[in-house]
């Protein structure tokens, strides 16, 4: 598992080289500007609504000490929560969102870990909607299921002390997800949902590598949100096609 951690990080300079070789630069310009806006529009929602909430709960509530207290708290408590849904929600909104984009992506650095063009199945109108449709099937499951985990490592770290667990196991949590959805692109070209799902579970350590890497990426200032989505797919695609040809090599 060691390893696979250690390759996936390796994967994403790989994935850079790719990209400026093939100059894939449209793979990267799109989706990079559309995760940008949407993790700016989070942050501004998280603050905006989380300021009004303040202000609401101080007019409401008895103007003592203790009042101004609580207003402060659920103020934050508020803005952690947007900011916490937001996080948990975005790569779930660029998969959807990107899904033809990513896929291209994903199909055309493929082609150079293989040596020959895959191309020959049409990306036409219909192959769109299927994409979306998987995508969106594959959303909501994780997405259910994440939000199960995350909400009920929040509900722990309310307990003293428990929060230096719950902090670092709901981060291992987002990245175990992301992980998930940048290695779909790929495996959604050769297994069903559950397929990919027994592919990943093979490939936990590669898997959790990706996702980790990619919230690492996210959480460089400014330019994070605009590499992670290209780089995490690339990366993700470059270790998952030798371990589609050659199952024995996982």
């Amino acid at each position: 598992m060691l390893r696979d951690l250690v390759t996936s990080f390796k994967a994403y300079w790989e994935a850079w080289t790719i990209i400026v070789d093939k100059k894939l630069w449209m793979y990267l310009i799109i989706p990079g500007l559309i995760s940008l806006f949407y993790g700016l529009t989070v942050g501004f929602t998280a603050w905006y609504w989380s300021d009004n909430l303040k202000d609401l709960i101080y007019t409401i509530l008895p103007t003592d000490s203790d009042s101004r207290i609580l207003s402060k708290i659920s103020s934050a408590i508020v803005g952690v929560g947007i900011a916490t849904t937001g996080v948990v929600i975005y790569k779930y909104v660029i998969m959807v969102l990107l899904s033809p984009i990513l896929n291209g992506l994903s199909r055309r650095v493929e082609e150079a870990v293989i040596g020959y063009s895959i191309s020959y199945r049409k990306e036409s109108d219909e192959t769109v909607l299927k994409e979306y449709g998987r995508s969106l099937q594959f959303c909501l499951r994780n997405f259910l299921k994440e939000m199960i985990f995350t909400i009920g490592l929040l509900i722990v770290g309310l307990i003293p002390f428990m929060g230096y667990v719950a902090t670092p196991a709901i981060f291992l949590i987002q990245a175990m997800y992301s992980g998930y959805v940048n290695l779909d692109f790929t495996l959604g070209r050769y297994f069903s949902i559950n397929g990919s799902i027994d592919f990943i579970r093979k490939n936990f350590g590669f898997s959790l590598g990706n996702g980790i890497a990619f919230f690492l990426i996210i959480m460089i200032p400014g330019v994070g949100l605009f590499f992670a989505p290209t780089l995490g797919t690339a990366a993700a695609t470059l270790k998952a096609v030798p371990r589609i040809y050659r199952p024995s090599i996982a």
